[in-house]
């Protein structure tokens, strides 16, 4: 998968199209809108009282590391990800839903190590929950990921993984390693050349054709260290910003494990030894460490009551809105199928009328 250098906030993958649950909402159901897009009104959004003299002498310290993608370098390659020229999926564009993320993201920015920096949100419409980063501020998220998100401090916690990420330059050093070990860049000297050098790296990293760079990656286990160090810059990002930072652990205690299910069903007994195994080279750390890790944290700062929650009006306007679009997705989906069965329908040729044997 080519996307596999970016860095990313991965949840249950799944080979069907995610059904979104049922949701009973306490604020009111948003009306079908039969108005053109613009119409569509504002969702209100305030955003939580922030605590704004928190002590954190714990928070993690923000290390650059090596990296050849700094100052415009650094937008230089976020330009380049973005690029159509990328194949990305169709984007999801409904103004209400990316105003509302928008916000959010704009208000955690404000608590994150690079405050004046301008967080972009960008919605991509899969149904498998992720989300991921290539710096400069950009952060995806996917359509899977809203569904799957049960209030609003979970939604912040998944985007101030993606920010701290950023803030850390994961992106950047990922691919200052990348570039080095296949395809001998130590350095850029403009957007053109990153452009040439992005290219040329992506045909080299082919992990279904070429599993060596990936495997090497993992077995580093720079990856999973910098999903710790972006869980833990989420946790103290959520905590100043006023949303209950725990809402990430029950995050990863509520949503099942891929890794860990998939283990259980291929392995049977003996998963306990490839779970080690998969500790030590997979990518992301399994979910029950990543939730151990952000309880840990919470013995560093002031109480947090477990059932502290963001006001839920807003949150609960944005699900109300993607549950009608799923609706209407499916509905001219259907649609569609009907209109090309009945075309197959009337392309085919009529029968030949049956053939009369004379009587003798």
């Amino acid at each position: 998968m080519v996307w596999l250098f970016l860095i990313g906030f991965s949840a249950v993958a799944a080979d069907e199209p995610i059904v979104p649950p049922a949701i009973e909402f306490s604020a009111p159901i948003f009306p079908i809108l039969l108005a053109p897009a613009a119409y569509i009104p504002d969702i209100p959004w305030l955003p939580p009282s922030p605590r704004l003299n928190a002590k954190t002498p714990f928070a993690p310290t923000f290390l650059k590391g090596n990296n050849i993608f700094t100052g415009e370098k650094e937008y230089w390659l976020a330009d380049a990800v973005a690029g159509t020229e990328l194949g990305w999926p169709r984007k999801f564009t409904d103004p209400l839903i990316c105003t509302y993320l928008s916000r959010l993201a704009q208000n955690l920015g404000q608590y994150s190590n690079e405050p004046n920096k301008h967080y972009q949100i960008t919605v991509i419409n899969v149904p498998l929950p992720n989300a991921f980063t290539a710096g400069g501020g950009r952060v995806y998220i996917t359509r899977g990921m809203l569904r799957q998100v049960n209030n609003e401090d979970e939604l912040a916690g998944v985007i101030a993984h993606e920010i701290g990420h950023d803030n850390f330059h994961h992106a950047g050093r990922t691919l200052t390693r990348q570039f080095y070990w296949l395809i001998g860049v130590r350095q850029v000297n403009s957007y053109h050349e990153m452009k040439r050098d992005l290219a040329k790296f992506l045909s080299v990293y082919e992990p279904e054709h070429n599993p060596f760079p990936a495997l090497g990656e993992a077995i580093s286990g720079i990856p999973r260290a910098d999903e710790q160090s972006a869980d833990k810059a989420a946790f103290y990002f959520l905590y100043r910003a006023g949303y209950n930072p725990l809402a990430l652990a029950e995050f990863f205690d509520r949503v099942p494990d891929p890794m860990l299910q998939s283990l259980k069903s291929e392995v049977g007994g003996a998963w306990p030894v490839f779970w080690t195994l998969s500790v030590l080279l997979d990518s992301h750390p399994p979910n029950g460490l990543r939730e151990m890790a952000i309880n840990w944290e919470s013995n560093f700062v002031g109480p947090i009551p477990r059932d502290s929650q963001a006001d839920p009006t807003a949150f609960n306007f944005m699900k109300a809105r993607l549950m009608y679009l799923d609706e209407e997705d499916a509905r001219n989906a259907r649609e569609a199928r009907e209109k090309t069965k009945t075309l197959k329908r009337k392309a085919e040729p009529a029968p030949a009328p049956p053939t009369r044997i004379p009587k003798p």
